[in-house]
């Protein structure tokens, strides 16, 4: 009698193992590219006022840099609206002691967006050296492309320009 339970407890348990599904698939990081981008920007474009296209700067918050294919993307992909013009130093896109932006644009500093889940990405807003935001923002990408889920204002720290 002993021997029948010890058989019907392994084939229990082997039949409960087979059972069992593992994971077939490792979640990939997502594909960041122009388009993720020009997502984060849409919310902070200035609207355009008439023919006129709002001069936006553009500039890396943190290190590891835009791609020069994606910033072209963006260029085109925003060029009917938008003048974006991308700076390595966001001092080159300031005009004067003020703080005064040349061709009275708006300078954007955008973060690198995480590979993963979830899609953080810092973006900090400077409209004049007294003007500047910031918000850390959670992004998905499904088969309508990228979106922002969420915003929070964070404290700015990379376009706090020296008086």
């Amino acid at each position: 009698m002993t021997w029948s339970v010890v058989f019907v407890a392994a084939c229990l348990a082997g039949c409960s193992a087979q059972g069992e599904t593992s994971p077939t698939s490792v979640d990939q990081p997502s594909v960041v590219d122009a388009s993720a981008y020009a997502a984060v920007l849409t919310p902070f474009l200035p609207a355009p006022d008439g023919d006129e296209r709002p001069v936006v700067w553009i500039t890396q918050l943190g290190t590891e840099p835009i791609s020069l294919s994606d910033q072209v993307d963006m260029i085109a992909e925003l060029a009917a609206t938008h003048d974006l013009r991308f700076v390595d130093d966001p001092d080159a896109a300031v005009d004067d002691q003020e703080g005064d932006l040349r061709d009275g644009g708006l300078l954007l500093g955008i973060g690198t967006i995480r590979h993963e889940s979830p899609h953080t990405v810092r973006v900090e807003v400077y409209s004049h050296r007294r003007r500047v935001r910031a918000e850390l923002l959670t992004m998905s990408v499904g088969d309508d492309g990228w979106r922002i889920d969420g915003r929070e204002v964070v404290d700015p720290e990379d376009l706090v320009l020296d008086d």
